[in-house]
Protein backbone atom coordinates (compact mmCIF):
# COMPACT_ATOMS: atom_id res chain seq x y z
CA UNK A 1 0.00 0.00 0.00
CA UNK A 2 3.12 2.16 0.77
CA UNK A 3 4.95 1.25 -2.08
CA UNK A 4 1.66 2.40 -4.28
CA UNK A 5 1.51 5.58 -2.64
CA UNK A 6 5.61 6.32 -3.11
CA UNK A 7 4.69 6.27 -7.00
CA UNK A 8 2.00 8.90 -7.11
CA UNK A 9 -1.36 6.54 -6.26
CA UNK A 10 -2.82 8.24 -3.28
CA UNK A 11 -4.18 5.86 -0.31
CA UNK A 12 -6.55 5.84 2.02
CA UNK A 13 -6.32 3.12 4.92
CA UNK A 14 -8.28 3.10 8.43
CA UNK A 15 -7.76 1.00 11.33
CA UNK A 16 -10.35 -0.39 13.29
CA UNK A 17 -10.45 -2.05 16.91
CA UNK A 18 -11.80 -1.86 20.22
CA UNK A 19 -9.96 -0.06 23.23
CA UNK A 20 -6.73 -1.39 23.62
CA UNK A 21 -6.34 -3.91 20.80
CA UNK A 22 -3.55 -2.17 19.53
CA UNK A 23 -4.23 -0.12 16.65
CA UNK A 24 -2.05 2.47 17.25
CA UNK A 25 0.92 -0.05 17.49
CA UNK A 26 0.52 -0.87 14.37
CA UNK A 27 0.27 3.07 12.91
CA UNK A 28 3.74 3.32 14.78
CA UNK A 29 4.80 -0.24 13.32
CA UNK A 30 3.82 0.79 10.18
CA UNK A 31 5.95 4.80 10.30
CA UNK A 32 8.64 2.88 11.26
CA UNK A 33 8.29 0.14 8.15
CA UNK A 34 7.88 3.20 5.72
CA UNK A 35 11.55 4.58 6.41
CA UNK A 36 13.08 7.95 6.50
CA UNK A 37 11.86 8.41 3.14
CA UNK A 38 7.97 9.57 3.65
CA UNK A 39 7.29 13.21 5.34
CA UNK A 40 4.89 11.79 8.57
CA UNK A 41 2.38 14.38 9.40
CA UNK A 42 0.56 13.06 12.81
CA UNK A 43 -2.74 14.50 14.65
CA UNK A 44 -5.13 12.78 16.91
CA UNK A 45 -8.58 13.37 18.31
CA UNK A 46 -9.04 14.64 22.05
CA UNK A 47 -11.55 13.16 23.89
CA UNK A 48 -12.99 15.79 26.06
CA UNK A 49 -14.53 19.17 25.38
CA UNK A 50 -12.67 22.54 24.09
CA UNK A 51 -10.72 20.76 21.05
CA UNK A 52 -11.68 23.85 18.40
CA UNK A 53 -13.24 22.09 15.07
CA UNK A 54 -10.42 20.58 12.65
CA UNK A 55 -8.41 20.37 15.76
CA UNK A 56 -6.12 17.18 14.57
CA UNK A 57 -5.50 18.70 10.98
CA UNK A 58 -4.35 21.82 13.13
CA UNK A 59 -1.59 19.62 14.05
CA UNK A 60 -0.97 18.17 11.32
CA UNK A 61 -0.51 21.62 9.39
CA UNK A 62 1.74 22.73 12.25
CA UNK A 63 3.65 19.64 11.54
CA UNK A 64 4.70 20.31 8.12
CA UNK A 65 6.80 22.83 8.72
CA UNK A 66 4.91 25.46 6.32
CA UNK A 67 4.66 29.39 6.96
CA UNK A 68 1.10 30.62 7.25
CA UNK A 69 1.78 32.90 4.17
CA UNK A 70 1.88 29.04 1.89
CA UNK A 71 -1.13 27.88 3.84
CA UNK A 72 -3.97 30.12 2.14
CA UNK A 73 -7.47 29.70 3.11
CA UNK A 74 -6.32 26.95 5.92
CA UNK A 75 -4.18 29.64 7.42
CA UNK A 76 -6.43 29.85 10.63
CA UNK A 77 -6.30 26.29 11.60
CA UNK A 78 -3.04 27.09 12.81
CA UNK A 79 -2.71 30.83 13.84
CA UNK A 80 -6.78 31.54 14.88
CA UNK A 81 -8.23 34.64 14.45
CA UNK A 82 -8.52 37.09 17.31
CA UNK A 83 -12.39 38.26 18.32
CA UNK A 84 -15.54 36.46 17.50
CA UNK A 85 -16.26 34.72 14.31
CA UNK A 86 -18.91 36.97 12.11
CA UNK A 87 -22.03 35.00 11.56
CA UNK A 88 -22.71 34.08 7.91
CA UNK A 89 -25.29 32.32 6.15
CA UNK A 90 -25.38 28.76 5.01
CA UNK A 91 -24.23 29.56 1.46
CA UNK A 92 -21.29 31.61 2.57
CA UNK A 93 -20.71 29.17 5.36
CA UNK A 94 -20.25 26.23 2.34
CA UNK A 95 -18.04 28.31 0.34
CA UNK A 96 -15.57 28.95 3.11
CA UNK A 97 -15.57 25.30 3.89
CA UNK A 98 -14.86 24.65 0.49
CA UNK A 99 -12.18 27.14 -0.12
CA UNK A 100 -10.65 25.59 3.34
CA UNK A 101 -10.47 22.14 1.78
CA UNK A 102 -9.10 23.07 -1.15
CA UNK A 103 -6.51 24.91 0.72
CA UNK A 104 -5.23 21.36 2.61
CA UNK A 105 -5.56 19.82 -0.37
CA UNK A 106 -2.65 22.50 -2.29
CA UNK A 107 -0.65 22.15 0.95
CA UNK A 108 -0.61 18.71 1.15
CA UNK A 109 0.18 18.06 -2.87
CA UNK A 110 2.89 21.02 -2.45
CA UNK A 111 4.53 18.91 0.25
CA UNK A 112 4.10 15.49 -1.74
CA UNK A 113 5.87 17.49 -4.77
CA UNK A 114 8.97 16.74 -2.96
CA UNK A 115 8.86 13.51 -1.38
CA UNK A 116 5.80 11.20 -0.28
CA UNK A 117 3.54 12.26 2.64
CA UNK A 118 2.16 9.97 5.31
CA UNK A 119 -0.39 11.15 7.12
CA UNK A 120 -1.35 9.60 10.36
CA UNK A 121 -4.67 10.50 12.24
CA UNK A 122 -5.27 8.23 15.56
CA UNK A 123 -8.61 8.02 17.59
CA UNK A 124 -10.79 9.36 14.95
CA UNK A 125 -13.93 8.08 17.14
CA UNK A 126 -13.69 11.24 18.69
CA UNK A 127 -13.20 13.62 15.66
CA UNK A 128 -15.52 16.29 14.95
CA UNK A 129 -17.60 16.35 11.87
CA UNK A 130 -15.45 18.61 10.07
CA UNK A 131 -12.40 17.07 10.76
CA UNK A 132 -13.95 14.02 9.06
CA UNK A 133 -15.55 15.57 6.09
CA UNK A 134 -11.89 17.53 5.13
CA UNK A 135 -10.19 13.96 5.63
CA UNK A 136 -12.76 12.25 3.31
CA UNK A 137 -12.65 15.00 0.81
CA UNK A 138 -8.66 14.67 0.72
CA UNK A 139 -9.19 10.66 -0.12
CA UNK A 140 -10.20 12.12 -3.09
CA UNK A 141 -8.32 14.80 -4.00
CA UNK A 142 -5.10 13.35 -3.07
CA UNK A 143 -5.89 10.17 -5.49
CA UNK A 144 -3.16 10.85 -7.59
CA UNK A 145 -0.48 12.24 -5.53
CA UNK A 146 2.13 10.60 -3.24
CA UNK A 147 0.23 10.83 0.02
CA UNK A 148 -1.21 8.02 2.24
CA UNK A 149 -3.86 8.83 4.72
CA UNK A 150 -3.68 6.30 7.67
CA UNK A 151 -6.39 6.77 10.27
CA UNK A 152 -7.58 4.36 13.46
CA UNK A 153 -10.45 4.07 15.28
CA UNK A 154 -12.56 1.99 17.65
CA UNK A 155 -15.80 0.98 15.69
CA UNK A 156 -18.10 0.52 18.35
CA UNK A 157 -17.68 4.42 19.25
CA UNK A 158 -17.77 5.60 15.68
CA UNK A 159 -20.26 8.37 14.67
CA UNK A 160 -22.20 7.67 11.80
CA UNK A 161 -20.39 10.07 9.90
CA UNK A 162 -16.94 7.53 10.25
CA UNK A 163 -19.14 4.67 9.37
CA UNK A 164 -19.97 6.12 5.88
CA UNK A 165 -16.19 7.65 5.40
CA UNK A 166 -14.68 4.13 6.54
CA UNK A 167 -17.10 2.58 3.49
CA UNK A 168 -14.71 5.07 0.99
CA UNK A 169 -11.34 3.25 2.43
CA UNK A 170 -9.05 0.81 2.75
CA UNK A 171 -10.06 -1.09 5.59
CA UNK A 172 -7.96 -3.21 8.07
CA UNK A 173 -10.30 -4.80 10.97
CA UNK A 174 -8.54 -5.89 14.07
CA UNK A 175 -10.89 -8.93 15.68
CA UNK A 176 -10.62 -9.57 19.60
CA UNK A 177 -11.37 -12.84 21.14
CA UNK A 178 -14.97 -11.94 21.40
CA UNK A 179 -15.68 -13.11 17.38
CA UNK A 180 -17.97 -15.97 17.66
CA UNK A 181 -17.06 -19.11 15.36
CA UNK A 182 -13.89 -20.76 14.71
CA UNK A 183 -10.47 -18.63 14.55
CA UNK A 184 -8.48 -19.54 10.94
CA UNK A 185 -4.97 -19.91 12.37
CA UNK A 186 -3.71 -18.22 9.40
CA UNK A 187 -5.67 -14.91 10.73
CA UNK A 188 -3.62 -14.96 13.98
CA UNK A 189 -0.65 -14.03 12.51
CA UNK A 190 -1.73 -11.34 9.65
CA UNK A 191 -4.42 -9.84 7.65
CA UNK A 192 -5.87 -11.21 4.73
CA UNK A 193 -6.86 -9.18 2.50
CA UNK A 194 -9.85 -9.48 -0.01
CA UNK A 195 -12.42 -7.41 -2.05
CA UNK A 196 -15.77 -6.98 -0.60
CA UNK A 197 -18.14 -4.18 -1.78
CA UNK A 198 -15.24 -2.56 -4.07
CA UNK A 199 -13.42 -2.06 -1.06
CA UNK A 200 -10.11 -3.69 -0.04
CA UNK A 201 -10.83 -5.11 3.74
CA UNK A 202 -8.38 -6.77 6.07
CA UNK A 203 -8.69 -8.61 8.67
CA UNK A 204 -6.86 -9.49 11.61
CA UNK A 205 -8.26 -12.10 14.31
CA UNK A 206 -6.14 -12.33 17.38
CA UNK A 207 -6.12 -14.71 20.13
CA UNK A 208 -5.50 -12.41 22.72
CA UNK A 209 -5.96 -7.95 22.96
CA UNK A 210 -2.06 -7.42 23.00
CA UNK A 211 -0.40 -7.75 20.13
CA UNK A 212 3.09 -9.13 19.87
CA UNK A 213 5.96 -7.34 18.15
CA UNK A 214 5.73 -9.96 15.47
CA UNK A 215 1.75 -9.20 14.71
CA UNK A 216 2.96 -5.36 13.97
CA UNK A 217 5.79 -6.36 12.13
CA UNK A 218 3.83 -8.69 9.75
CA UNK A 219 1.57 -6.32 9.52
CA UNK A 220 3.58 -3.31 8.89
CA UNK A 221 5.51 -5.01 6.09
CA UNK A 222 1.94 -6.01 4.30
CA UNK A 223 0.98 -3.03 4.63
CA UNK A 224 4.31 -1.21 3.48
CA UNK A 225 4.86 -3.64 0.70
Amino acid sequence: MLGEALTGAGQFLLISGEAGIGKTAILEALIQRAGPVPLVLRGFCWEGSGAPPYWPWSQVLRASGLPTAELGEAAWLVQPAAGSAMPMSAAAAADARFRLFEAATRCLSGLAADRPVLVVLDDLHWADEPSLRLLGFLARAIAAEPVLLLGAYRDSEASAELHELAGQAQQLAIVGPQVDGAVDEEDILAPRLHQQGGQAVGLLRREDADASEDDRRVIAQHLVA
